[in-house]
């Protein structure tokens, strides 16, 4: 696991879906979360406050750091961002998988590609 450079940031918890993956030891029972039907299986996402936040943040940060969902323990902006093209990039905010904020942190901690990558 890489170390992000966070900074404060909480893009990725600020209106992102974030989902429980039981197959790497996510427990859905040990969260506030709620399953959705997708695919013929259910699929488990953190709950969110009203706002969108997830609902384990605060002003703080996250309250429950210590025993995140593993998307969350994993997850690095910088090579979400390198592994997205810019077409793919505005389908995702298009489509409100994933907001803007998550791909401008990514590219402003380092996530940039050359002309090459695009």
């Amino acid at each position: 696991m890489a170390h992000v450079p966070c900074n404060g940031c909480r893009a990725c918890c600020l209106s992102d879906l974030i989902i429980l993956h039981e197959e790497l030891g996510d427990d859905p029972e040990t969260y506030k979360c709620h399953g959705e039907l997708v695919g013929g299986r259910i699929i488990f996402f953190l709950d969110r406050k009203f706002n969108g936040e997830c609902v384990y943040l605060d002003e703080h940060g996250c309250t429950i750091h210590d025993r995140a969902p593993a998307v969350c323990k994993e997850f690095d902006c910088r090579l979400f961002f390198r592994a997205t093209s810019r077409p793919e990039r505005r389908r995702l905010i298009k489509e409100g998988l994933v907001t803007k904020a998550v791909f401008e942190a990514g590219r402003k901690r380092g996530g940039s590609k050359t002309e090459e990558q695009r």
